[in-house]
Parts: structure tokens; C-alpha cells; sequence
């Protein structure tokens, strides 16, 4: 134990928190039988001491743990603030950190089922009046203002030498606060804020989030001023930044404009006159920069798809994914251009994945709202409008066509006739158990012509993906396995019959679990497989018993 490393030994300690979290007195007699686990089993009331210093008590361990665990000071520092009520007791954790640098923000992180908002807001008072006294030593802040005058008090205009990561909230009872200047931040790096903008000094910023649920319209421009002393800026994220209220013209273009030359992600939710002014105030930013924008699917929003032209013409960016979601009663339809190299997604430094590309969703697509919403097919005319037709050679449908045609928002005439425009695409995807007469749609000659041919003449490659592989993929009836199969056998007769045959087939095929276990239903699924193959190039079946198969 003497020997772990301090990182080991505080993950550890960190653990045995999650069995003594410190809390109220609580007598064995009034324990719950959920609780009986946790204490000793005895005959006689065992009651524990109102207040309990640090996070495991010396009953809990023996004393050699104990005298190693009161000489962590990087493991008290790291608690300093935010995990007691008492400011005597955060005095007593700050002493013990020595001279370490101070994190005040567990008052946000430590929340469950039995901790109160009145603790909660007990916690987070403490620590305001602490970075009065220790602004000089903190390295993590979590600061909630809900009084502007004395509450802000704490961080306006003031310096923090140490400090790399501050998260701001609003109290209840604001509507927006926001302030140039606010502050100095040399070693800032992270900075997440809530309902408030207080635009810092900190040169080193590397990531900014921010959520507006109120006053954005005096907000934005606060945060648009801050973008032009953050140069080192990486990951921008901003949430619901919509206007409330004002004027949308109070706002205006940076001038001069930021220059972001290392920021690799941008993620943001809001309207389009939102979007446009925050992208035409920043310059110099990568090219390929990830992109991932959602904004309410009306048509007063389609503004967003001629601001991000340049980006969405990136020649790397050679696959289209449609994708539709259905979460808490809200559709959302999702474009997403990436390169084919990179993927869907990429991890960064934090273990977070993050989209490859460009990726446009319309929110709130529902057929019975009150205003009219815009189809899922003029959202893919708008975006293809502003591509390089020839840039894109990778389709994914995914499940979006069924999805969509589901909430009765799919015109499929019209969504074929835009994708046809794209006519250097060499593969495309559908998810496994989807109606499979999407494809017939979109690739059958127009007859009426003198010479007919394949609307997409480069098509060599038909991926038929596994529900695991979709979004809200499903795993389907023996009746659908047999629709699937043949649809795709006369699919591949068209195309056959007009001298296009493709190169190469994979199809994910139902497993024998998945058509549970029925014997007869297997032998059917290979015969149907063996009459597809003669119809291509290459068969490459996969998921079948568990193998894959090359045919």
C-alpha cells in the first residue's frame, strides 16, 4: 500500500468513498434494509458523529491507511472545496493540502439521490466565499452565481495564475449575465459556462463550452468578442443558442475576425442567424475542421446551408450518412459528410467521441407541430445544393428512409431524384430488415429515354449493414429476411439486365438465433443466397453461424 503511486491511491480512496460517503448521523435502528450491508453487525444502536472529516472515517480503516491518507496533500487539494458546508472544516482540508493547487468544484460533481438542493446550494455558497481568500491557488473552480452583485463579486476582475478549468452557472432567478473583460487566466485551458459570459484573459484556452437558455441575444456578442483572444482555442461548443428575445440585428460580425488557426471541433445548437454570426467571425480556421451543427427544421432556417458552403465542399469529405432519430418525441433528421478514411467518428484527449466531418441536423420534425416543418428531402436538396456532386462517392442510408417514412415525412420521389445528382457514387449502405424498394427506386433507368441506363452509373458496391450496425437498427422476422433477400435478388437482375452488375455484394444475414432457431428458415435464407450470387461479381455473406462467408 506505502508503495502506490499518489494517482493509484487516490483512485482507490476515491472508490471506498462510494461506501462512505459522508453524510447525516444515522442510528442502526433507523437504517434501511438497503443500507444494512454497510454497517457492523451488532445487537446494540450504533450511531455515527454529526460530522465527519474526510472521506473515510478512522473505524473504516486501519491506522496505517489512516496516517498515509492524512499525508496526501494532492488528495485533500483535490477535495479542498465544495464537498462540505462548513467553511471551517474546508479550512481544516486546506491546511492539510499544503501548498498544492486547490480544486473548489466538487459541489457540482458530488450530487445523488440524497443530496438536497438547499445542501447543494449550501456547498456551492461556501465555495464563493472561499475564492475571495484563495483565488491565487486554485486550479479547478466550479462557481455558481446567484446573486449578480456579490456572487460575481468572486471572479469579476480578478486574477487566477493557477487556474485550468472553471465551469459558471446562473442562479434560478437570472436571465443572462455577461462581462468583458472579466477576468485574467493565463493557464486556462478548459472553461464551460451556463446562462453567463464572462469573457476571460486566457490566451491558453483551448476548449469553450457554453449554453444559452436565455438573453443569447446579449450574450453573443459578449462571447464573439471573447473568440479573439483565444488563438490556442481547439473544441467551441455552444447549446441552445436561439433568440429569446431582442433584436436579432443588435448583433453584428466580428470585425476584425477571430483567428482560430487550431480549432478542430465546433459544435451548435441553435438558430441559423446564431450560426452565421458566430462562423463569419471566425477566420483561419483548418481546413477539414469537424462540424456539427442542429438547429429547429423549419424553413427560415435553411440560411445555415449557404453559411457552411466551403466547409461542406472539403474535397476529403466523400461519404453521405442519413441517419433519423426519434428521442423524446422529437425527429431529428442528420446529415453527416466524412472521409471514408477517418470514419464516423474520432476519440480525443478526454476519451470523448467525436464526429469526423461535417454532420447538419433538423430538429423537431414532427408532422402534427403547429408550423409547417420542412420534409426530410428539402433538407437533402439544400445540403446537396451546396456540394461538389462529384466529391461524393459513398451513400450510408442507414434506417433513415423507413425512419422517416414512419412519421409520415418522406417523399421518396423526391429524395431519389436529388440523390441521382450524385452520380460519382460507388457504394452505398442500408441498414439490414429495411424496406429494400428504396434502392429499386433510386437506381431504375428512366425507360422513357431512347437509351436508358443506370442514374448512377459508377455504383459497383451494395452494403447491406447489420441492425447493430444502424441507428435504432432492427433485428426481423423470417418473413422480412425472405422480402430482403429477394428484393436484392431483383435488384441485382435489374442491374444485370442493363449491363451494370456489381462488383461487389455484403450482406449481413440473419443468424440462426436471430431467426430463432428455425432450421427450415436457415435452409430457405441459403438458397436464397446461392440464387443472389449468381447475380454478382462477389457474394460476401456475413454473420452467418457466427463465420463470415465469401462466395
Amino acid at each position: 500500500m506505502i508503495d502506490l503511486h499518489d494517482d493509484v491511491l487516490k483512485c482507490l480512496f476515491d472508490w471506498l468513498a462510494l461506501i462512505d460517503v459522508p453524510g447525516p448521523t444515522l442510528r442502526f435502528s433507523e437504517a434501511s434494509d438497503s443500507e444494512y450491508h454497510t454497517l457492523p453487525f451488532t445487537s446494540e444502536p450504533l450511531s455515527f458523529p454529526q460530522t465527519r472529516l474526510g472521506w473515510i472515517t478512522a473505524s473504516h480503516v486501519c491506522r496505517r491507511w489512516r496516517a498515509l491518507l492524512l499525508n496526501m496533500p494532492l488528495l485533500w487539494a483535490q477535495i479542498a472545496g465544495g464537498v462540505f458546508p462548513s467553511r471551517e472544516i474546508c479550512e481544516t482540508i486546506i491546511e492539510r493540502a499544503g501548498d498544492r493547487p486547490l480544486h473548489f468544484s466538487q459541489w457540482r460533481e458530488y450530487r445523488g439521490e440524497h443530496v438536497t438542493a438547499e445542501s447543494l446550494a449550501s456547498r456551492a455558497a461556501t465555495v464563493t466565499e472561499l475564492v475571495h481568500s484563495y483565488n491565487d491557488r486554485l486550479q479547478v473552480l466550479a462557481l455558481r452565481i446567484v446573486d449578480a452583485m456579490t456572487d460575481a463579486d468572486a471572479i469579476l476582475w480578478r486574477d487566477f495564475p493557477e487556474l485550468e478549468s472553471l465551469h459558471l452557472e446562473h442562479g434560478d432567478d437570472l436571465a443572462g449575465l455577461s462581462c468583458a473583460n472579466a477576468f485574467n487566466a493565463p493557464r486556462l485551458r478548459n472553461l464551460r459556462m451556463h446562462d453567463v459570459v464572462f469573457a476571460p484573459n486566457a490566451p491558453a484556452l483551448r476548449s469553450l463550452y457554453v449554453v444559452f437558455t436565455a438573453g443569447t441575444y446579449t450574450l453573443m456578442p459578449i462571447l464573439l468578442e471573447a473568440l479573439l483572444t483565444t488563438p490556442l482555442l481547439e473544441d467551441l461548443e455552444l447549446q441552445e443558442a436561439y433568440n429569446v428575445d431582442g433584436d436579432d440585428e443588435e448583433s453584428a460580425v466580428l470585425s476584425p475576425q477571430a483567428k482560430l488557426p487550431k480549432l478542430s471541433t465546433l459544435t451548435f445548437t441553435g438558430s441559423s442567424h446564431n450560426f452565421a454570426l458566430l462562423w463569419h467571425s471566425i477566420t483561419s480556421y483548418p481546413p477539414g475542421l469537424c462540424i456539427e451543427v442542429k438547429f429547429i427544421g423549419r424553413g427560415s432556417q435553411l440560411d445555415i446551408f449557404g453559411s457552411l458552403g466551403e466547409a461542406l465542399r472539403y474535397e476529403e469529405n466523400d461519404t453521405l450518412r442519413l441517419s433519423f432519430f426519434d428521442r423524446k418525441e422529437q425527429g431529428l433528421f442528420a446529415m453527416h459528410l466524412f472521409p471514408s478514411s477517418k470514419g464516423l467518428y474520432y476519440e480525443d484527449e478526454d476519451g470523448r467521441y467525436r464526429r469526423n466531418g461535417v454532420c447538419i441536423g433538423a430538429m423537431q420534425l414532427l408532422p402534427d407541430n403547429d408550423e409547417p416543418i420542412i420534409e426530410p428531402s428539402m433538407l437533402l436538396s439544400a445540403l446537396v445544393a451546396q456540394l461538389i456532386p462529384g466529391n461524393i462517392r459513398i451513400l450510408d442510408l442507414d434506417t433513415a428512409v423507413d425512419r422517416t417514412a414512419e412519421w409520415g415525412l418522406c417523399d421518396l420521389d423526391a429524395m431519389c431524384s436529388v440523390l441521382r445528382t450524385l452520380t460519382n457514387i460507388s457504394t452505398i449502405a442500408i441498414g439490414r430488415g429495411c424496406n429494400q424498394h428504396v434502392l429499386d427506386r433510386l437506381l431504375h433507368p428512366d425507360i422513357m429515354t431512347v437509351a436508358p441506363s443506370i442514374p448512377l452509373p459508377q455504383l459497383r458496391c451494395l452494403r447491406v449493414k447489420h441492425p447493430r450496425q444502424c441507428v435504432r437498427g432492427r433485428f426481423t422476422n423470417t418473413k422480412n429476411m425472405i422480402e430482403s433477400w429477394a428484393a436484392l435478388s431483383v435488384l441485382c437482375a435489374l442491374l444485370l439486365t442493363y449491363r451494370h452488375p456489381l462488383s461487389h455484394l455484403r450482406v449481413s444475414a440473419w443468424s440462426l438465433d436471430e431467426l430463432d432457431g428455425h432450421e427450415d428458415a436457415w435452409g430457405v435464407q441459403k438458397k436464397l443466397i446461392e440464387g443472389v450470387r449468381t447475380l454478382v461479381d462477389e457474394l460476401e455473406v456475413t454473420n452467418l453461424d457466427g463465420e463470415d462467408d465469401h462466395f
